[in-house]
C-alpha cells in the first residue's frame, strides 16, 4: 500500500490514535475523496504507518476489539472526534464503511465504529 488512496491515509491514521502511535505535526492538508477536494489536516501514513502494516495488523485490532475498547482514554477520542466527524465540501460524512469500502474492502470493517 505504498501509494495509499487518501481515504486509506485518514483512517490509517485513527488506527496509529487507537494504539497510541506516533502521528506527524498538524498542518493542513486537501485530500481528493469522493470525487471533491477535501481540506484537513496531513495524514501520518508515510511516516509511521508501514510498520503496522508490517506486523500482525488483523490480530492488533482483534485484541483490541476484544480487551481494550472499553480503556479508550478521552484524550484519545478527542484527538478521534475530528476524523470521524470529517464531511466533504458538499456535506456528506467522509468517516463511514460506505467510503471506506469505495476505496478497499477491507477498510470497510475500520471505519466502523459507534457513534460519539
Amino acid at each position: 500500500m505504498r501509494n495509499a488512496v487518501d481515504t486509506t491515509r485518514l483512517i490509517f491514521d485513527t488506527v496509529n490514535l487507537l494504539f497510541l502511535e506516533p502521528l506527524d505535526p498538524v498542518t493542513p492538508k486537501s485530500y481528493k475523496m469522493l470525487k471533491q477536494e477535501c481540506p484537513f489536516i496531513c495524514d501520518s501514513y508515510d511516516a509511521h504507518t508501514g510498520k503496522q502494516l508490517q506486523g500482525p495488523l488483523l490480530q492488533k485490532l482483534l485484541n483490541f476489539s476484544q480487551n481494550e475498547k472499553d480503556n479508550i482514554s478521552e484524550e484519545t477520542i478527542e484527538l478521534l472526534e475530528p476524523y470521524l466527524t470529517v464531511k466533504a465540501p458538499d456535506g456528506q460524512d467522509l468517516f463511514t464503511p460506505k467510503v471506506a469500502k469505495n476505496a478497499s474492502a477491507a477498510l470497510e470493517g475500520l471505519a466502523t465504529c459507534p457513534p460519539l
